[in-house]
């Protein structure tokens, strides 16, 4: 079993943050974030102390965090889109309630 650990993965400007592409990483894509005052670009993923060794030799910084979130961007997102998939859902069973309720206190006035 290969043992992967959850990084934060430093560039040094854009372009070698979109070149971290080509490694074909583990990476969290919604991660990706710009440090403005250092000037750097990060992202956090999940890579092996062999990919840790070849970011390192080009020339990335390679932060281990102590340890692996226990919900993932990648979670985190699948589950913000079952909360929308429930909430949309309700919103479209209240709808026919809404228009009864309108004609009822329409019928009331009269």
């Amino acid at each position: 079993m290969i043992t992967k650990y959850f990084v934060e993965i430093i560039a040094s400007n854009k372009q070698k943050l979109v070149d971290l592409q080509q490694l074909e990483l583990d990476l969290f894509q919604p991660s990706a974030k710009t440090n403005t005052d250092k000037k750097e670009y990060s992202i956090e993923g999940l890579v092996t102390l062999d990919e840790v060794n070849k970011l390192i030799q080009s020339r990335y910084k390679v932060l281990v965090k102590k340890s692996a979130p226990t919900r993932t961007p990648a979670i985190e997102e699948k589950s913000s889109f079952q909360n929308w998939k429930i909430i949309a859902e309700s919103i479209l069973s209240f709808k026919p309630a809404i228009k009864e309720e309108k004609q009822t206190s329409k019928k009331v006035s009269t």
